[in-house]
């Protein structure tokens, strides 16, 4: 990565502190994920990249492997805490940086103007400070050195010093099962889940494709064995079948527009102009700072590329250069998407 990071230091004057932040760590994780994913898959790969796999392969157990497909707050929750904790983050900020988010979407019904026009040039500057100094370096600076490891330009960190983050549930059901789900299905495992047990047979195929555990999902358990019981033959043989098949491969372009997608849907919106803003010029302001277009979420994935070596100055990402293709994946996916726990 070029240390100056010029392309997103110059995306990066037109977005807000915390658009900005979440929106580049967002980006700069894509290839490590990537290599990750393909080791999933038994993949040549990094040695680095295998032992996060490894450790990301292990199964948490059904109980909250169950709880996970029911209870998406609780999976998005433990899963923010635990990657910031990861990006070496304390507990207090990790805490705080969650909080604000949360701060964020749920002030939004009681901001107006005055409320705006009392915050005063050292509180600005203090929350200034705190975002700079406390939230941008660690995302760049992990993400960073997650990225030269995985790449064999760094000597490897023992997997033990990324244990909370590979070893944790949420994160194992994150990469295994929801990425996929969302990349290659535009859906989300609940939803599968739900199709499934409501009698669609595709849904069914695709949950026991992509997680291999769904079976022993107390509501696909039930549903399997009465199949079986009424057509034993047939279905033992369907859902052994369906057992054994690889799940699809989340490309870089599908990872890039399931990322895309995120950013488009879930942060592109943290704070929005609202009506009790009476000052038309202002609230425009906060729209433009805080929300991500797709054309903008194009020129991200180029700038990082851009500094990190991978494209030249002149070049676009090739995954993302189409704007066509990248609006509408982002359209078709956004549909799927559920709303974060603060939305």
């Amino acid at each position: 990565m070029n240390n100056n990071a010029k392309y997103l230091a110059e995306w990066g004057k037109s977005s807000s502190f915390l658009t900005n932040t979440l929106a580049q760590g967002a980006v700069a994780f894509v290839d490590p994920l990537f290599d990750v994913l393909q080791a999933l898959r038994g993949r040549q790969t990094s040695p680095q990249a295998r032992a996060y796999a490894a450790a990301l392969a292990e199964f948490p157990g059904n109980e909250q492997w169950t709880e996970y497909y029911h209870d998406q707050d609780k999976l998005l929750w433990d899963f923010g805490r635990t990657v910031l904790h990861a990006i070496r983050y304390s507990d207090d900020d990790a805490e705080n940086i969650l909080s604000l988010m949360l701060f964020a979407f749920h002030a939004q019904e009681f901001l107006t103007e005055d409320a705006l026009n009392a915050v005063t040039p050292d509180e600005m500057a203090e929350a200034h400070k705190f975002i700079t100094d406390t939230l941008n370096p660690p995302f760049r600076a992990s993400s960073e050195s997650l990225r030269r490891q995985l790449a064999g330009e760094d000597d490897p960190e023992p997997i033990d010093g990324y244990a909370p983050l590979v070893r944790c549930p949420a994160v194992k059901f994150m990469v295994r099962v929801f990425l996929p789900c969302a990349a290659n299905f535009q859906t989300t495992p609940g939803i599968l889940l739900k199709n499934a047990v409501n009698g669609d047979e595709k849904a069914l195929e695709r949950l026991l494709i992509i997680d291999k555990h769904a079976l022993f999902l107390p509501e696909v358990a039930a549903l399997c064995n009465e199949r079986i019981a009424a057509d034993f033959k047939r279905y033992q043989i369907t859902i052994a079948k369906y057992q054994v098949k690889s799940p699809p491969v989340v490309t870089k372009r599908k990872l890039k527009q399931t990322i895309g997608t995120v950013l488009y849907e879930w942060f592109g919106s943290i704070i929005e102009p609202l009506p009790s803003i009476g000052d038309p010029a202002l609230a425009a302001r906060i729209q433009e700072l805080n929300t991500l277009s797709i054309p903008k979420i194009q020129e991200l994935f180029t700038a990082y590329g851009r500094d990190s070596g991978t494209l030249a100055s002149h070049e676009t990402d090739p995954d993302v250069n189409d704007f066509d293709a990248f609006r509408q994946a982002i359209h078709r996916m956004k549909k799927s998407l559920p709303p974060m726990p603060w939305q």
